[in-house]
């Protein structure tokens, strides 16, 4: 754990990771200002025109609008993004976020699992936020609109997890972990590279949980709570858990 007290000096090294830092930033504090100017009614902020360019400029500063991932139009990601806009309203509503995520908890009839696979699932697809689709697409997408909960992966990341995973679901275990994901306690779980594409969301929500327990951990080894945890990332204006932990990997 003590990787993370020199997380924030480590990625300002990097300039490819610098240069994003600083606009990620600026981004975040836009956010949450129009978050407060909305009170955090994510279908009013997801179908405002400004915050969907803002999260277009954002996948594109995440080298998102490359040859491997080129970016559907600004009409089509906004109506991407108006499809799950309640999905997004109805976690803030119950007070969802990543150190205290349990996907069974009962909300609106079903559980938390539900609305972030469905969430996940579309934002997943070709056509709907790129081209190509995929876990990297939907992951940043997600992060940028709700980073209290979700992660970004993208190769760096995923490099990182497989090299510390102790564990990985064999590729005739997809419809038991199908099962299996929301009872999860957040061991070591990574697909082996290159399997990420038979089980995206059950990749995507494994990683969830072991980024909650790695925030746990450190909060009880350091005899500290959440507030102290955030306090690591110093340079941030508006940190996130799932932030510091990302740069620990990337």
């Amino acid at each position: 754990m003590n990787i993370i007290k020199k997380t924030d000096q480590d990625a300002l090294k990097s300039r490819v990771f610098n240069k994003r830092f600083i606009n990620y930033n600026i981004y975040m504090g836009e956010r949450l200002k129009i978050l407060r100017r909305k009170n955090y009614n994510f279908n009013e902020v997801l179908t405002d025109d400004s915050f969907c360019s803002k999260i277009i400029k954002m996948l594109r500063n995440f080298q998102m609008d490359q040859r491997g991932s080129v970016l559907m139009t600004k009409n089509d990601i906004c109506d991407a993004l108006c499809h799950v806009a309640n999905y997004f309203h109805i976690l803030y509503l119950n007070n969802i976020n990543l150190e205290s995520l349990n996907l069974r908890s009962n909300i609106n009839e079903s559980n938390v699992n539900s609305y972030i696979k469905k969430t996940f699932d579309y934002l997943c697809l070709s056509n709907v936020i790129s081209q190509s689709g995929g876990i990297v697409i939907a992951s940043k997408t997600m992060h940028f609109i709700m980073p209290e909960i979700f992660i970004m992966i993208d190769n760096r990341v995923m490099k990182s997890l497989h090299n510390i995973s102790d564990y990985y679901p064999k590729h005739n275990e997809p419809f038991e972990w199908y099962n299996e994901l929301i009872n999860y306690e957040g061991q070591k779980l990574n697909p082996y590279q290159g399997t990420w594409n038979w089980s995206k969301y059950i990749c995507y929500a494994g990683v969830l949980i072991y980024y909650k327990r790695i925030i746990n951990e450190w909060c009880q080894i350091n005899n500290s709570n959440i507030k102290g945890f955030l306090k690591n990332d110093r340079l941030s204006a508006v940190p996130y858990a799932s932030r510091i932990i990302d740069k620990i990997f990337w």
